[in-house]
């Protein structure tokens, strides 16, 4: 009996807390939103950085950053665009493949996922009815590692490569896995 009181105490106690944790996640969203409208209209604004001691960068901001929730990372793009090269197209369609739940599949089999999937990719962000449709691709499919990665790389894949607009730019920020992996830290040493 006082293991079933206890228990339903503790039962009681974790709903709070689940409580409070979605009131402060969904806090969270309005206040990175509410940041990115006010500095939507800048040119570029810094992010600033504090250094760990184990050699580590760390994003100072807890808004909008590069190492935040998915939703965060998905806002923010490279004030400084670069030109579209030969290797843009396969990059963010490697990238769209990994986020997609992919990543642990070698470039080939990304490349070939991409191929096979982008037909429905395109249809499900052709415009904003599709985008918000809950049963939209990108919110159902049920190996999306990082739906909001993937919808902010879809678009801008369509936008570079689908559509006319020009010039061809890109300033978007691919994340990848920050494990360290041996062939993570012998792609970033080579600039792979």
């Amino acid at each position: 009996a006082d293991r079933d009181a206890l228990r339903k105490v503790r039962k009681k106690e974790w709903n709070v807390y689940k409580a409070k944790q979605d009131e402060s996640e969904a806090s969270l969203t309005v206040d990175t939103l509410e940041l990115a409208n006010r500095v939507a209209p800048l040119e570029r604004f810094w992010l600033p950085v504090q250094g760990g001691f184990r050699g580590r960068a760390y994003c100072a901001n807890h808004l909008l950053n590069s190492q935040g929730m998915s939703y965060q990372r998905s806002l923010l793009l490279f004030a400084n665009e670069v030109p579209v090269d030969h290797l843009t197209q396969t990059h963010l369609e490697w990238a769209i493949a990994g986020f997609a739940g992919q990543d642990k599949k070698s470039w080939e089999q990304r490349s070939q996922w991409f191929i096979q999937h982008k037909a429905v990719i395109m249809d499900s962000i052709k415009d904003l009815d599709s985008i918000t449709d809950p049963t939209s691709f990108w919110r159902t499919y049920t190996q999306m590692d990082d739906e909001w990665a993937f919808l902010a790389c879809a678009l801008e894949y369509k936008k570079l490569f689908l559509s006319s607009d020009r010039p061809l730019t890109t300033g978007i920020i691919i994340h990848v896995d920050a494990t360290c992996s041996g062939g993570q830290l012998i792609a970033g040493l080579t600039g792979s």
